[in-house]
């Protein structure tokens, strides 16, 4: 669980800094001993990135443009911006999250005890609580915890994010404004009101105001997407279809196959058995073919007397596996009252034997007396 709630607390954070230019000794810093294959989807994900925020066709800052911009970003964004963002985060957002979940899930309930989920499901929330209680009894006692193990594992983290962003930011800044303008707005941070604003203007992002002014408009937003779900659905309908292979002409055909490296005439095969098998929309078993009266006679006496001929050998099936099982359990209660009778008993679990105390013409014990 902590996994995915770090990840998206970093992306959600540290996306700006992602289209900073790598800087010597960062691939040192953050490069982790993942295996091959984790290392390549890392790799994927990064290089999408790169390619978002591309700046390769942007001009260099100008030095001493970029100087005043690293001054500002500095102010912007002091040591400590991020960890200070990140602890507000995790304290009034994950906390209260943590002790708002009433207990296990009904999956959970079901997975531990064996018990059917549906029935989990039509219990009491008390009932539920009090299978929490039994089961995990350190369930919120557990995500206290867990935020207080993420805290410093997100500080060490925003260490890392923090230079990169204050790079990133002072390359804007030195595109986005002239010297002058730079050279002003330090000139505000150096007083009283301006150097309060620069040190809260970036955490104040996460400030409770903030947020719930943000989370309150999330219905007004989702209701402006989806007040007209019909159009908003005709007009992903009206995109451009993926094609399939029946779309190709012969000659785009050929260059496919090429491309792939197999003959044209699997990918016609396999054109001709799609275009056949494929229904508008899926069949439901009502349509009028399956009703036996429409089938030929000759079709319907023919599935007629295999069915028939199913049933019998399932029954005879059935019946001879009964027998079987009744005729096991009968020689083995004789084969019990005969052994009895005759007084066996089992023997004794002899003392272990070292390898090297076991007799070259060791032999099995005596067999049971018949």
């Amino acid at each position: 669980m902590l996994k995915p709630i770090i990840a998206a607390l970093l992306m959600t954070t540290a996306v700006p800094a992602l289209a900073v230019p790598e800087q010597p000794g960062m691939s040192d810093v953050t490069k982790d001993p993942v295996d091959a294959a984790g290392e390549k989807a890392l790799g994927d994900v990064m290089s999408i990135f790169s390619k978002m925020f591309d700046t390769s066709d942007q001009p260099e800052p100008e030095p001493a443009r970029l100087a005043l911009a690293q001054v500002t970003a500095a102010k912007l964004l002091p040591d400590g911006a991020y960890s200070k963002i990140m602890d507000s985060m995790l304290g009034k957002m994950l906390t209260p999250l943590f002790e708002m979940m009433p207990g296990l899930t009904d999956a959970q309930i079901a997975q531990a005890t064996g018990a059917p989920e549906d029935t989990v499901a039509t219990l009491s929330e008390d009932k539920k609580a009090a299978v929490t209680a039994i089961i995990d009894p350190y369930h919120k006692e557990r995500g206290k915890q867990m935020v207080d193990v993420m805290k410093p594992l997100m500080a060490e983290a925003m260490a890392i994010i923090e230079p990169a962003m204050r790079t990133g930011l002072s390359r804007a800044y030195a595109r986005k404004f002239t010297a002058a303008q730079l050279t002003t707005i330090n000139g505000f941070f150096t007083t009283p009101t301006g150097a309060a604003f620069a040190q809260e203007s970036f955490a104040l992002q996460a400030d409770p105001e903030v947020m719930q002014a943000t989370f309150k408009a999330f219905p007004a937003i989702m209701g402006s997407i989806f007040s007209d779900q019909a159009n908003l659905k005709a007009k992903f309908d009206a995109l451009p279809k993926q094609r399939t292979l029946k779309d190709l002409s012969e000659t785009e055909l050929k260059q496919l196959a090429g491309l792939l490296g197999v003959e044209i005439k699997s990918l016609a095969d396999h054109r001709d058995g799609s275009a056949t098998a494929s229904t508008s929309t899926p069949e439901t078993g009502e349509e009028p073919w399956y009703a036996e009266e429409n089938w030929q006679s000759a079709a319907r006496s023919k599935a007629t007397k295999l069915s028939d001929a199913y049933v019998k050998a399932n029954e005879k099936s059935e019946a001879a596996y009964a027998a079987y099982e009744d005729a096991q359990v009968a020689a083995i209660d004789e084969a019990r009252q005969r052994f009895l009778a005759q007084g066996w008993k089992p023997e004794p679990a002899p003392e272990p034997m070292a390898a090297e105390d076991i007799p070259d013409n060791a032999v099995p014990p005596p067999a049971a007396p018949k």
